[in-house]
């Protein structure tokens, strides 16, 4: 359910230590990352709005990759053919590389695309062009940066924006 090409990688020297999601080899633009999976959960800050009403506690890999506004990923929201979930699992979308990826680099995907309202909003430190700065979910963006991700957006947002 995880790519060979990525690994937990954690960095010692933060306080507390913190763990992030690295590719150990290249990953090309459109390469499959890792799946989407875990037990759904009320939400908290480490879950992943799956639909409107819906979270998932995330398990493998997945679980360690972190927000950037300029990501190097982001989800198919949908599951791969022939994948099937732990049982007890449930399996919804699979991560995919949005550019090539160099050895080394951290895998990380736009919060703000999979989330509509945020459990726990942070303070961005990705260091992009464009970085939120504050990120708190797609409802606290402004409807300029709204239209600017209309079309990646998961369905859970757009089932939440158009009710």
């Amino acid at each position: 359910m995880d790519s060979d090409a990525i690994d937990i990688v954690t960095d010692n020297t933060s306080v507390p230590p913190s763990k992030s999601l690295k590719a150990v080899k290249k990953i090309k633009k459109g390469d499959f990352i890792c799946d989407l999976w875990g037990n759904v959960n009320p939400i908290d800050r480490h879950t992943v709005q799956v639909s409107k009403d819906k979270h998932i506690m995330p398990e493998g890999k997945v679980k360690f990759t972190n927000h950037a506004c300029s990501p190097t990923a982001e989800f198919e929201f949908k599951a791969r053919d022939g994948v099937v979930a732990p049982e007890g699992k449930e399996l919804s979308w699979h991560l995919v590389a949005t550019r090539d990826i160099n050895k080394g680099e951290e895998i990380t995907f736009n919060y703000t695309l999979t989330e509509y309202e945020m459990d726990a909003p942070f303070e961005c430190q990705c260091g992009a062009k464009q970085c939120l700065g504050r990120v708190q979910g797609f409802k606290h963006l402004t409807t300029e940066q709204q239209q600017e991700i209309m079309a990646k957006v998961s369905p859970a947002i757009k089932e939440i924006i158009k009710n």
